[in-house]
This record gives C-alpha cells, sequence and structure tokens, in this order.
C-alpha cells in the first residue's frame, strides 16, 4: 500500500510496518475532474522466486477531513477501512515480466541484500570548528571517523568518510546563527536551548492502534535520545469511541512512554465532521476550550488606570480592589492576580479589581490598613481570599495568600499573578536563567523559585517562600504588542480539602544592582548553609565496561600518581554502583566490600588525602532474588512488568516504597542489564518515606558503607523528586491535583518531593551526623527544611553541549547549574568528548562561572592531553577546590578560601593570609600574572581588583 499526502507528500505504508522504507516515488498533479498519481515502484525491492503475475494495489490519499479528497480508493467508504482488499485494485504484471523478476541476475535463489551502510553526523557544525565527527555502522559494526573541515569550500561537498562517501553542507560561520544541534535534540544559540525536538506521530486513530504499535515508536525514539513524544487524538467519524476507552488509550500510552523514560504530550483536535456547519473559527474555539487549561491573556481591566490607591506601605501602593503598585527605585510594576472559580464549561476568573469584569457575583475586594501592613478580603461562592501585604524593610514586601475553601467539596486553586512593567525591560532572570521566556527544565522553577526584573539601574525580584506553591511553581515572561513585558507566575496544580486553608507565601524585593546581588542577598536571608567543597570531585569505573583506564592505572602506581596529581583528584565517587546497575557484578555486599576496599587502598597510595564516596541511586532500586518473600511466578519478568512481576512486588517489602503508575503498576527503569552481572535485579521506581521499606533498608546501608567498607560518604544520584510532574496516583496529599476546564478537580495525585522530603532529610542528617560527606545529584532543595541542610548538589548540565564555538569570546550559556544558585553552586561535567578537548573542556568551565558555578570532573576515563590542538592544563579546576562559597557572580565565584573567575571585577575579601594570585589563559595553561590583579589593602580587608581578558581567562585568587 502507497500513500500520498493532499499536499504531494509520499509516506510510507500506514502503520503497517514501521521499519519498511520503500524507495518508490509518487508524484500527483492537479487535472481537470481530478488528480493524476505518478507511481514510480522499484520492482527489486520486491524480486522473488515465489513472485506472482497479480498483485492487488491500493494507493490513496491521506487526508480524511480534506472535504476535496479525491482517493483512489476513499478511506472514507461506509464501515468499510483501507486495509480491506475487496475494494483493491488488481496490478497485473505480464508474465515475462514476472518471471524475469522471479530470476535475479540469472538466479532463482534470492540473494541477501547488501548490509545498509548508516552514516550519521551532527546536522550543523559551528562553521569555525576544525573537524566534524561521524559514526558509520556497517555490516552491524559500529565506528567513529574525524574529518577535517578547515579547508572545506563554504557549499556542498561529497567526502569520503571510513571508505563510505557522505554528503557535507558547508556555510559561512555566523557568531550569532541559529544551529540545529543532533547530539542535544534542540535549536540552540550560543549553547543555549532554545527549543527541543519532540518525536511526532501525527494524528493517531486510536480503535485501530495497538499498544504494541506506540511501544515500538516509544523504543526507537528513547533509544535515540528523545525525551518527548507527542501525537492527536483524531476519533473516526465512523467509529467515534467514548470518552472511558479514550481515557484507557490515553492511560496506556502514558505507561508506555514512562517505561521508556519518555514524556508525553497529547493534543485532541475535532474536525468538522463533529459539527457539520462548523466555521473555522468555531472550530479553534472548540480546540481551545477543550485543550487549552492556561489562564486568559493579560486584559486592561487587570490595572484600571481609574484605580485609586487605597493603602501606602513604603515600597508598594494597594489599589482600590487590591492590586499592587509595586516600586523598585524609579521604576514602577503593576501587580494583579487572577483567582479561577468553577463555572461551566469554562472556568471564571475573579480579579482584584472593584466590580471587575467577569467576576463572581458577590466578588467585592476590601482593603484595609493597620499598624503592621494592609490586608484585601474578598469572597466568592467557593472560597474566601485574605491577602496579608507587609513591608519587611530594606526593599522587601511580603505577600502572603490565604485560601479558605467555603464548599463541602475540595476545590481546585487555579490562579496567576501578573506582574507589568510600566517601562521595557532591559534585563531579566527567571528561575536564574538569563532572559529566559519559561523554564528549560521542568525541575528549575522549584529548585530555584525566583523572578528578577530590570528596566534599568533599578529591579524587582520575587521569590515563593511555601514549599506547596514551589513544588508547583509555572511562570513565564511574554512581550506586548507596545514592547513592554509581562511576567505571569502561579499554578494550575493546587487543591484545597473541603472547609479547609491553603497559605500561598512570597517576598517582593526592591533594589538596585544586577540578578546576582539579589541572589546573594536571597542566600542570606535564606540563611543557605555554608558548606566546604572539598574538590576537585572525579567519578572511578574500577570494573566491567568503562573500567580500562583506571585497570591500567593500578598496575602501574607511577603513572597513576602523575594522572591523579596532574588533575589534582581529591574527592573520587566510586562505580560500580551500591546496590544498582553494574552493582549486580557482586554476588554478596561483602564482595563489594572487598572490592571497593582494595581500589581505595590503591588510590591511596599515590593520592594519601583522597576520599571516597559509594555510587547510590535514589529513585531506582535493584530488588533481587534475597529481597523477595515468594516464589517467582511463572509469568513474572526481571525486565518487563508483567501481571506476576506486580504480584511478587507487592507481596515482597517493597510494596510500600513502590512508586506506581497512573493505573496503580509497579514502574520500571528502562536499564539495560550489565554485561558481567552476577545476579539478576528488578529495576524498581522507589521513593522513601519515614518508615518504609525504603527509607530504613538506605539507613542500614548507610552504616554498612560507613562502618564496614569504611567510606568516607555516598554519593546519591537523582536526589530530588523535584520535577513538576514526579507525581503518583495512589492518594492525595492534599494540594496536588490536575484540574478540568470547568475549574474542577479533575485528578487528585501526590507530589513525591514534599511527601518524600522528610525521610530524605532524616537521611542527611544521618550521614553529616557520621561527619561523613554526602553528596547529590539532581538534589537541590525545595522544602524549607532541606533548605537548611548543609549538604553538597550538583546538577548535569551536559546537556547543552559546548563546541569549539565561540572559543574567542563569552561562552554560550549552561543553565542547567541553575538549579543549584540556592544549593551548592556545583555542575557536573560533560561527557566523553568534551572531556577529551582541552579548548572545549575549559570553555564549559567558564560557561559554568557565567552562572556562579564550578566545574565537576565527569569521569576518569576522559582527559585531554596537555599539547596538540586539543591540549591544555586543568589548572583553572586544580585551583578551585577546597571553597566554601559565600558569594556567586556572572563569572566569578567568592569562597572563603579562594576567589575563582574568568572575568574582570573589583570586591573586597576578608581574608587574614596574604593573597597570592594565579593567572591562566583559555586553555587552563598558567600564564604571569601581570596587571591581571591588584591586590591592597590589609588582613581581614583585602581590596581586591581583577583585571583580565574576560571569558577568555582565569584569574584565582588564593
Amino acid at each position: 500500500q502507497l500513500m500520498a499526502r493532499a499536499n504531494g507528500q509520499q509516506t510510507d505504508i500506514w502503520r503497517e510496518d514501521i521499519a519498511w522504507n520503500g524507495k518508490w516515488k509518487l508524484e500527483t498533479k492537479a487535472v481537470p475532474g481530478g488528480v493524476d498519481y505518478f507511481m514510480a515502484i522499484p520492482a527489486e525491492d520486491f524480486a522473488s522466486p515465489d513472485l506472482k503475475d497479480t498483485w492487488f494495489a491500493n494507493f490513496c490519499r491521506d487526508d480524511v477531513a480534506n472535504k476535496e479528497s479525491s482517493c483512489v480508493y476513499p478511506m472514507k467508504v461506509g464501515n468499510l477501512n483501507f486495509r480491506d482488499i475487496k475494494r483493491w485494485a488488481e496490478l497485473v504484471f505480464p508474465h515475462d515480466v514476472a518471471a524475469a523478476w522471479r530470476s535475479v541476475k540469472g538466479s532463482t535463489v534470492v540473494e541477501k541484500k547488501a548490509e545498509t551502510v548508516k552514516v550519521v553526523g551532527r546536522l550543523n557544525y559551528y562553521m569555525n570548528e576544525p573537524e566534524a565527527k561521524f559514526r558509520i555502522t556497517k555490516n552491524g559494526k559500529t565506528e567513529e571517523f574525524t574529518l577535517d573541515i578547515r579547508e572545506l569550500p563554504i557549499g556542498t561537498n561529497v567526502v569520503t568518510v571510513g571508505g563510505e562517501k557522505a554528503e557535507v553542507v558547508k556555510r559561512a560561520y555566523d557568531p550569532e546563527g541559529v544551529q540545529v544541534n543532533h547530539f542535544a535534540l534542540c535549536v540552540e544559540r550560543h549553547g543555549r536551548k532554545l527549543l527541543p525536538f519532540a518525536a511526532n506521530l501525527g494524528w493517531l486513530h486510536f480503535q485501530w492502534a495497538s499498544n504494541e504499535y506506540f511501544k515500538n515508536y516509544a523504543r526507537f525514539y528513547g533509544e535515540n535520545g528523545f525525551r518527548y513524544l507527542t501525537y492527536g487524538i483524531l476519533p473516526r467519524p465512523e467509529r467515534i469511541i467514548s470518552f472511558e476507552t479514550l481515557k484507557q488509550k490515553v492511560d496506556g500510552i502514558m505507561e508506555i512512554c514512562e517505561e521508556f523514560g519518555m514524556l508525553r504530550m497529547n493534543f485532541l483536535m475535532y474536525y468538522d465532521f463533529t459539527k457539520p456547519g462548523l466555521t473555522p473559527e468555531e472550530v479553534k474555539a472548540l480546540w481551545k476550550n477543550e485543550n487549552n487549561f492556561g489562564l486568559p491573556p493579560m486584559e486592561e481591566n487587570l490595572f484600571p488606570a481609574s484605580a485609586a490607591v487605597a493603602a501606602s506601605l513604603p515600597a508598594a501602593e494597594v489599589l482600590e480592589g487590591g492590586a499592587l503598585r509595586l516600586h523598585a527605585g524609579k521604576e514602577t510594576f503593576l501587580l494583579n492576580t487572577l483567582y479561577a472559580y468553577p463555572l461551566e464549561p469554562n472556568m471564571g476568573y475573579n480579579l482584584l479589581v472593584r466590580e471587575g469584569k467577569g467576576c463572581e457575583e458577590g466578588w467585592n475586594p476590601v482593603v484595609s490598613q493597620d499598624g503592621n501592613g494592609v490586608t484585601v478580603t474578598a469572597q466568592g461562592a467557593f472560597y474566601k481570599l485574605e491577602r496579608r501585604v507587609q513591608d519587611l524593610g530594606d526593599g522587601r514586601l511580603r505577600l502572603t495568600d490565604t485560601i479558605t475553601n467555603l464548599t463541602p467539596e475540595d476545590q481546585a486553586v487555579v490562579f496567576s499573578h501578573y506582574l507589568q512593567p510600566q517601562a521595557p525591560l532591559a534585563d531579566w532572570y527567571l528561575h536564574g536563567e538569563e532572559q529566559s521566556l519559561s523554564a528549560s527544565e521542568n525541575r528549575m522553577a522549584p529548585c530555584n523559585p525566583t523572578g528578577w526584573f530590570s528596566t534599568g539601574d533599578d529591579a524587582l525580584a520575587w521569590v515563593v517562600e511555601d514549599d506547596i506553591f514551589r513544588c508547583h511553581l509555572e511562570a513565564s515572561v511574554k512581550l506586548r504588542d507596545d514592547n513592554r513585558h509581562l511576567c505571569t507566575f502561579g499554578s494550575r496544580r493546587i487543591g484545597v480539602p473541603a472547609g479547609q486553608k491553603r497559605v500561598f507565601e512570597m517576598t517582593f524585593y526592591s533594589m538596585k544592582g544586577d540578578f546576582f546581588d539579589f541572589l546573594n542577598r536571597l542566600r542570606k536571608d535564606w540563611q543557605v548553609p555554608e558548606v566546604t567543597l572539598p574538590g576537585p570531585f572525579i567519578t572511578v569505573r574500577t570494573m566491567l565496561r568503562r573500567s580500562e583506564v583506571y585497570q591500567g592505572l593500578a598496575a602501574d602506581p607511577e603513572a597513576m600518581k602523575a594522572y591523579f596529581t596532574r588533575r589534582k583528584a581529591r574527592t573520587f565517587t566510586i562505580n560500580p554502583w551500591f546496590n544498582y546497575w553494574d552493582g549486580m557484578a557482586f554476588k554478596t555486599k561483602e564482595d563489594f566490600r572487598d572490592h571497593v576496599k582494595n581500589v581505595m587502598k590503591t588510590i591511596r597510595q599515590a593520592i594519601p588525602d583522597a576520599m571516597f564516596l559509594a555510587s547510590m541511586e535514589t529513585y531506582t532500586y535493584y530488588v533481587t532474588e534475597e529481597d523477595f518473600t515468594t516464589p517467582a511466578p511463572e509469568d513474572f519478568s526481571w525486565n518487563t512488568v508483567t501481571p506476576g512481576t506486580i504480584r511478587r512486588v507487592m507481596e515482597s517489602p517493597f510494596r510500600d516504597s513502590a512508586t506506581l503508575t497512573h493505573n496503580g503498576k509497579i514502574a520500571l527503569y528502562p536499564d539495560k542489564d550489565e554485561d558481567g552481572a552476577v545476579r539478576k535485579g528488578l529495576k524498581l521506581q522507589v521513593h522513601p518515606v519515614i518508615g518504609n521499606f525504603l527509607y530504613k533498608r538506605r539507613l542500614e546501608e548507610y552504616q554498612f558503607l560507613f562502618d564496614e567498607v569504611g567510606l568516607d560518604g555516598v554519593y546519591q544520584d537523582m536526589f530530588g523528586y523535584a520535577s513538576t510532574n514526579a507525581t503518583i496516583h495512589t492518594g492525595w496529599d492534599g494540594f496536588s491535583i490536575s484540574v478540568s476546564p470547568n475549574g474542577k478537580i479533575a485528578s487528585k495525585c501526590i507530589h513525591l518531593g514534599p511527601l518524600t522530603a522528610p525521610a530524605r532529610a532524616n537521611w542527611l542528617r544521618y550521614i553529616l551526623g557520621r561527619n561523613k560527606i554526602a553528596l547529590c545529584n539532581f538534589g537541590a532543595p525545595t522544602t524549607r527544611e532541606l533548605q537548611t541542610i548543609p549538604y553538597m548538589n550538583f546538577c548535569e548540565a551536559a546537556g547543552n553541549g559546548i563546541g569549539r564555538q565561540n572559543l574567542d569570546a563569552m561562552p554560550p550559556e549552561a543553565s542547567g547549574v541553575v538549579m543549584n544558585q540556592l544549593s551548592t553552586p556545583l555542575g557536573y561535567g560533560p561527557h566523553r568528548t568534551e572531556e577529551e578537548d582541552g579548548p572545549r573542556l575549559l570553555a564549559r568551565v567558564r560557561g559554568y562561572l557565567r552562572h556562579g558555578a564550578l566545574y565537576v570532573h565527569t569521569s576518569v576515563r576522559n582527559f585531554f592531553p596537555s599539547d596538540g590542538p586539543k591540549g591544555g592544563e586543568y589548572g583553572p579546576i586544580n585551583h578551585s577546590y577546597p571553597i566554601t562559597p559565600v558569594e556567586l557572580h556572572r563569572g566569578w565565584v567568592k569562597g572563603r578560601e579562594r576567589i575563582v573567575s574568568c572575568v574582570s571585577y573589583k570586591t573586597t575579601w576578608d581574608r587574614q593570609e596574604q593573597p597570592v594570585a594565579l593567572r591562566f589563559d583559555a586553555n587552563g595553561r598558567e600564564m604571569p600574572v601581570g596587571d591581571g590583579a591588584v591586590i591592597t589593602g590589609k588582613p581581614g580587608a583585602w581590596e581586591i581588583a581583577v583585571n583580565i581578558k574576560d571569558w577568555l581567562e582565569f584569574l584565582i585568587i588564593e
């Protein structure tokens, strides 16, 4: 079956075989009274000794909703579908033609087709890069090759790579250009992700699509690096399905996507067959009402020009109705809030204005003032609002909203604050990201719940204070038609139980300076713990896959000493993991103990003061045979979710720790078993709650690792549960919900961040109470309790690749590290290609410093040479530690022990010892300090002025 879309674009056979990709060609041409189809079919694809003279043929157009559909075999024919061969035409080959194709090259035996050669390279390189990399798969074997492109002419070139020809397009270098990054699967500019790619399955006809169909696509895209899968839901006119069936299908797809580590987005589209005669505008409105649960766009009646001042505070004025006029120096910002209320068919909105258009009947905000601040009260049929506005002094304003549910039913609280600067913004940061329109990663909002907006010399900033608003925060920045900006921040995922209250708390800051001045002020106000970072940090794979470098060093003590001394490695995270992934290489924990003890002894012979951390996973646990209490059912599987697997887990001690899906099933992490494993492990997704089995098991494991193995601490991966979709549906936490278009609660769930926070806090207190190191990945605090604990945290920021672009300018953003700006400012390094290229790696170090963060090595096996085009030295990284950060800045970090920078600055330092300056070039090689640093003053009050080539050098004060 061959198909053509209405625009003439060819497609392969619809849904029948996702692996087949024929070389046939099809063209369409409009003629009076119809459409001509011109098809060229490569018969060699079908050559076979069994080739028959007569074929059934079906050619059709994929445009069922098009009123002008013109098909050889129309899809819209009663209850028949296009796979019904009763309506197909016959294609008869002449007998001699069929006979000729039965004999391939004189033989009646089908010859094996040549192995397809697959050449994969980046879709687009920065045009000032000296080389391009290709991955070539041939005869089942994959190899990587490098091609020198420095002398390659601008334009299309045919080159030979690994004995295979490939087409390379070279364009003139544009430093401001936008790049398609094949490896990061996004569009980026200056190294910053602008637009992630999502695999789109098109419009799905649910009644024909099986779960196996979706699983094949999800597996393919998940294995090839995609994190998002999109599809549209297209009900068929001849087979309308019920809402219950639709929901069942959607839930099934959700589970499949989760199985392969993907997020999914779906859209329900209505065409004219649902209600004949609808105009395009009506269809658009129907779709918007059904699918867009967002709040309405900002309207001018949010800030009526005629509103009088009802109350005044030093930092703000409260207008009639409750809207705020916030002052930041000479600049003014207006703030109003929308609160949704249930209404059919679509939710309504109450505003903080007098007699607001569209508000509930009886909604009439009242403003009153006392000696401690201003109170705004309003009440509708569903809830009561009490807003408290307090001036905290020194440019700070506390805003507290208390929502009381007045009904006997649980209610959704959909709200959005609208912050409107009265002048165009000169600069802004959202969640710590420079001029971001929305969070580029859904963990950023709870980890860095801030916004900062400047119109020039003065700025206004906000921070969400309470745990519930923080974990469900949504924010964005939009440009209005009049070139003014609008910031919205609120939530559509919070509910209030019947008769209860919910309190939302935030603080506004009016101040001068840049974003980092606000950030440092907030770190002090929040009393972010000062933590000494004992780096440089490095990960060591000591057996099985990727351990070849360590194995070679372990056999040569002098080489090991030279290697680690060059990188000044101090804190080592040891692999294999404990009770996870390659940790299955040990039959018992005693075998793990003996191996790790030997590794520590070997490394300490070279680095006597080395410290060692165990590698532990947080949200996935390998449940082994010893952990089960019942025999394995016949349908039990170690790698897939079967009824037997579910039953065995729910009969095990892990039943209270398993993270269940929407349908109440267990979830498995899609890891492959490591080669060399001697034990089987069920890759169960789990979460800790005080008292559950995982919580108690982990405390026992800490004790074993510290007392029997002798480790100095633990590294815990994926520690935060901060993602907005980190939810389970086995109950209700009293606040996490999804909302229906009519403003009522659609579903209730439990957010794993607040749920697990007390347990994780106790884990950290135990580790620190033993005077051990607690290092976490993606574990930035998202609750007030965790915010007070002095543990170390970094995040994997390698997703934003840094190539050889902009090596002579400010490095591209590496904004993943902003998740840690309110904890320990550490960013995990890149994957292999960057860590083997000195200029690129040092550009990444500067990219992290751009956000006030320091660099963490990825792996021992990744290193760059001292000489050559990829050569450099590790000096700037080696001299970044140990450090106790006290101030973060754009391009530099001030610590108790040292100041690390790649830009010029001036500051006062309270260090007692005489400071010493070290200067390094862009590739990490030490150079004369010269006039790069001027240090005056006296002990405890050193005046430091750094003057270097910004973003092209490093200067470190020790």
